[in-house]
C-alpha cells in the first residue's frame, strides 16, 4: 500500500508508558532484558522500521514524479497536433478573404507566394521540454549518533524474513515458524545471499519496480503452527509480538496477544503428560481464527483471544488422546 504522509513526521512511541507493560514483560523474560533493556530495543526497532518507510517515501516521490514528468511529455505533441488542424482550418478560411482583398489592391495575376504553403511547424516546445528533464537524484539521510554512546551489552537478535514482516504488516496471517530462531537465522543468510542480485519486478502506482525476491518468497522450511514444539512456540511467539508492535498494530491486540501466550506458558496441563502439545495445538487453532477474524479473512465474529477457553482446551487434549490411540491400533494390527 502506498504511504499517505511523509514518515519524517511520524513520532515514536512512548514504550515506557503502561500500554505497553504486557509487552516489555514478554520481551524481559523470554529474553532475560531489564526494563530499560526492553524499552531501548523496541524504541531502536521503531527506529529502524521509520527508516525503511522514510526510504519507501522517497522512492514513492521519485515515481510519482517521474511518471507525472512523463505524463506532461506526453501531453505535450498531443495538444500541438490537435491545434495544427485548426490552424490550417483557420488558414484555409482566410485564404479567400486574402485573395480577394489582394485583388481589389492589385489587379492581375496573383504572386505565386500567396499559393505556396508554409512550412509545417516544428514540435520545438516538446523537444525543449524533454532536453530540460533534469534527472531525480535519490536524498540519502544519515542518522546521528550520541556520541560516548557504546554498542549494546546484547548483540541484535536475527530479523524474521521480509516476507514475514510484510505479512505483518497487511495485518495478514503468518505462520509462527517465521519467528522461531532457526527461522531467523535461515532467513539471514538467505537475504545475504541473494542481496544485490536477485530482483524481481512488482507493480507500484503504476509503476514498474524492482524489489528483492526475499520479499515475495515464503520459506521451503515452513511448517503450520500444530507441528511446532512448545519451545519453538515460547521463543517465536516473542518475536511475533515485538514485529508486530513495530508493524504498527493497536496496542489492544498486542497486549491480548500477550496475555493469550502468558496464560498458556502459566496453565497446569503443562505438567501432564503431552500437555505441552496440547497447548501447541491449541495455540495454534485459536490464533489462526482470531487473525482471520480481526483481519477480516473470515465472517466469524472477532473475539478476546486473552480469554483461555477451558472447555476448547479439554476437546483439544481428548482429540490428541484419540488420535494416538488410533495410531497405536493401526501399528498393532500391522504388527
Amino acid at each position: 500500500m502506498p504511504l499517505e504522509q511523509d514518515p519524517r513526521q511520524n513520532i515514536r512511541p512512548n514504550y515506557g508508558d503502561a500500554q505497553y507493560q504486557e509487552v516489555r514483560g514478554v520481551m524481559m523474560a523470554a529474553l532475560t532484558l531489564t526494563h530499560e533493556e526492553a524499552i531501548r530495543q523496541l524504541e531502536e526497532a521503531w527506529d529502524l522500521r521509520n527508516i525503511r518507510l522514510i526510504a519507501e517515501w522517497d522512492q514513492q516521490q521519485q515515481q510519482q514524479q517521474q511518471q507525472q514528468q512523463q505524463q506532461q511529455q506526453q501531453q505535450q505533441p498531443q495538444q500541438q497536433q490537435q491545434q495544427q488542424p485548426q490552424q490550417q482550418q483557420q488558414q484555409q478560411l482566410q485564404q479567400p478573404q486574402q485573395q480577394q482583398q489582394q485583388q481589389l489592391n492589385h489587379p492581375g495575376p496573383l504572386p505565386q507566394q500567396l499559393n505556396e504553403p508554409e512550412p509545417p511547424q516544428p514540435l520545438a516546445d516538446a523537444i525543449e521540454a524533454q532536453d530540460n528533464v533534469a534527472p531525480a537524484t535519490r536524498k540519502i539521510k544519515l542518522r546521528d549518533f550520541q556520541a560516548n554512546r557504546a554498542v549494546s551489552s546484547i548483540a541484535a537478535p536475527a530479523r524474521p524474513s521480509n516476507y514475514a514482516l510484510k505479512k505483518l504488516a497487511d495485518f495478514e496471517y503468518v505462520e509462527l515458524y517465521y519467528f522461531t530462531a532457526e527461522a531467523c537465522k535461515d532467513a539471514a543468510r538467505t537475504e545475504r545471499s541473494v542481496a544485490g542480485e536477485a530482483f524481481t519486478l512488482t507493480k507500484l502506482d503504476e509503476v514498474m519496480a524492482l524489489k528483492p525476491i526475499a520479499s515475495f518468497r515464503s520459506s521451503a522450511k515452513a511448517v503450520s503452527d500444530e507441528l511446532l514444539t512448545w519451545t519453538d512456540v515460547s521463543i517465536a511467539k516473542t518475536k511475533l509480538i515485538k514485529h508486530m508492535v513495530e508493524a504498527g498494530w493497536p496496542p489492544k491486540f498486542t497486549e491480548a496477544l500477550a496475555a493469550f501466550y502468558l496464560k498458556l506458558d502459566m496453565h497446569a496441563i503443562r505438567e501432564q503428560e503431552g500437555g505441552e502439545e496440547v497447548l501447541v495445538r491449541y495455540q495454534a487453532e485459536v490464533r489462526r481464527e482470531w487473525w482471520n477474524a480481526v483481519s477480516g479473512k473470515s465472517d466469524d465474529e472477532p473475539f478476546d483471544i486473552s480469554i483461555i477457553n477451558e472447555e476448547r482446551l479439554q476437546r483439544t487434549a481428548s482429540l490428541l488422546l484419540y488420535q494416538k490411540q488410533c495410531l497405536l491400533s493401526k501399528r498393532s494390527v500391522i504388527q
